[in-house]
């Protein structure tokens, strides 16, 4: 998946819009993958879950 994502932020620099937006895109949909994993999961997380939704901007 890391390969896939670095890929499309190589595509999307290629087409203009620079090295700093497509990073920030491949962030945003690593995070987006992160949070449907953990719904996927049950909802019950764990203080390692809790503390990456923290880190992440998302508690």
């Amino acid at each position: 998946m890391m390969a896939r994502a670095k890929e499309r932020a190589a595509i999307e620099n290629d087409r203009g819009w620079g090295g700093q937006r497509a990073a920030k895109k491949s962030l945003n949909f690593f995070k987006h993958v992160w949070l449907e994993r953990s719904r996927r999961l049950g909802g019950n997380r764990s203080e390692d879950d809790l503390a990456t939704a923290e880190i992440l901007g998302y508690s």
